[in-house]
Order: C-alpha cells, then structure tokens, then sequence
C-alpha cells in the first residue's frame, strides 16, 4: 500500500510540472502572429513588386507559384496557411474547423473589432493554432474586385476555373490566415 501512496503524489506532480512547462498563450499567440505577419509581408511585397513592374496578370502567375509555395514553408515551427469562405485555390478550401474560425472572425468583425487588432487562438488537435483575418486593400481590387479587366479575368479563369474569390470591395472581409505550431510538452 505504501508504494501506490508514494506514487500517486509523484505522478500528480509530473503532470503539474509537464502543465507548467507549456509556454503562456499569450507567447504563443504572438509567435503565431508574427509567423503569419511574416508570410504577409513576403506574399504581399511579392505580389505588389510584380504588379507594378509586369502587371496584374504577371503577378497572378506569380501567386499561383509563391503562395502555395508559402504554405508549405515554417517560420519558427510555424506553418502559415489561408483560407476564406469564397476560395479561388481549391486546395485552400476550409475543413469544419476553419469554417468556424471563418465564421467566428466574420462575426467579431460584424461586431466592430478592429481587424489589426482581432486575434483566434486555440490548441486543437495536439496544435496550437493561431488566426488572423485578411482585409481587401484597394490593390487587391484588381484580382479579387467586383470589375476585373478582361485580360486579368481570363487569366483567373485558365488557372481557377471555380473562382470563388472575386466581388469584394475595399475593407471586405476576405478571409483567414491560419498558423499552426505542433505543442510539445515537456517533461522533466
């Protein structure tokens, strides 16, 4: 019996211990934003730079290639990827859980949070699991506006031909990025 005694505090303390160990979520999610502030920046400087010196048709070309060439990149044991409600990748499309963090940001941004300041974090699956949103800027307009030249609007078309992405204006709700860090839990 003494034995069973012993060891119930010891493994009660380990898992106290273990729990301890895990970074604070406030750490977590600022590790989280700044993977997704990092994969913003690139694709937006990537994209912008190309606009203006080849035009918007180069710089879809150009996304097609980068951003789904970022999606597979880590920052820091981040993986950053995007998702949105009207895709244009279909290989962006959203599983349930985005769906829901798709919904929970629209409805906070309905709801009058500022999008820079407006964060989701969770831990889900053995991940923590940070969201930011994606706001339409007036550049964006050219590719995923309500009146798309026709040459751009071809272009869009040969390479999603189930665009979903387009209609928005400047200040839309456009979508999510999401940063995924596996947890790992320390014992010691």
């Amino acid at each position: 019996m003494k034995p069973i005694f012993f060891m119930l505090p010891m493994a009660l303390c380990s898992m106290a211990l273990a729990a301890d160990l895990r970074p604070a979520p406030e750490t977590i999610e600022s590790e989280g934003t700044k993977a997704i502030h990092a994969t913003a920046k690139t694709l937006k400087s990537t994209l912008m730079t190309t606009m203006k010196s080849e035009g918007a048709i180069t710089a879809i070309s150009t996304c097609n290639i980068v951003a789904p060439n970022l999606a597979q990149e880590q920052i820091n044991g981040w993986k950053v990827s995007r998702t949105s409600q009207k895709i244009r990748n279909p290989d962006n499309a959203a599983d349930a859980y985005e769906k829901h963090l798709l919904e929970e940001m629209k409805h906070q941004l309905e709801n009058g949070a500022k999008p820079d300041e407006l964060t989701i974090s969770d831990m889900r699956h053995g991940q923590y699991v940070v969201a930011k949103p994606i706001m339409i800027a007036k550049p964006c307009l050219a590719c995923h506006g309500s009146n798309i030249d026709k040459p751009v609007a071809e272009k869009l078309q040969s390479l999603y031909p189930n665009d979903h992405a387009t209609g928005y204006s400047t200040g839309d709700f456009r979508g999510i990025f999401i940063a995924r860090k596996p947890m790992k839990i320390e014992h010691r």
